[in-house]
């Protein structure tokens, strides 16, 4: 679970896909727990806790990041969220092992589905809490079941080369071991 009112971190790109600050991504699947299907009414998106676990979602396999027309922005979802643990804690009573967090996308993506389309074993899922594969912060996929948990307004909305969090970004990419660039 995660608590309503509880921020989010989440870098995306509104050049790609139509992405918005709120938005979860229909086109797909293409990264780790998409859990979309040919033709299927599926939409994802990803956030983490803070600023450097969602800099390393979007760079971490190319250790650079190009802020370009990327955003940063933080959100606070209305209600609980009903996650699937997929912590050290969480995998094993999940039903598979802590790999389907680093593992190759076309391996993560079937159990994503098994997940979502489940919910007489899981529950129906808003979506995943998880460690992500570079450096183990804790991320999380939200299902577009997660819709009505969205607020009306991110917190701030905001592109990721901004003077406003530029300390923290860069703090970011230093303990991520990740490039940034504007």
């Amino acid at each position: 679970m995660w608590p309503a009112g509880l921020q989010l971190a989440r870098i995306y790109d509104p050049a790609l896909h139509g992405a918005t600050a709120l938005g979860f991504r229909s086109p797909g699947p293409f990264a780790r727990f998409d859990h979309h299907v040919g033709g299927a009414d599926r939409g994802i998106t990803y956030a983490a806790e803070r600023l450097s676990g969602s800099l390393v979602e979007v760079a971490g396999d190319t250790g650079i990041c190009y802020c370009g027309t990327r955003r940063y922005t933080r959100f606070a979802p209305t209600r609980e969220l009903r996650l699937l643990d997929l912590s050290v804690n969480g995998v094993r009573q999940a039903g598979t092992i802590a790999k389907v967090t680093s593992c190759e996308h076309t391996e993560s993506q079937p159990w994503a589905r098994y997940f979502y389309e489940n919910p007489d074993v899981y529950g129906a899922l808003d979506g995943l809490y998880y460690p992500n594969a570079h450096n183990f912060e804790m991320a999380i996929a939200l299902f577009e079941r997660a819709r009505d948990a969205m607020p009306a307004r991110p917190l701030f909305d905001r592109k990721l080369w901004s003077r406003v969090h530029m300390a923290e970004l860069l703090l970011a990419g230093e303990l991520t071991n990740i490039a940034v660039y504007r």
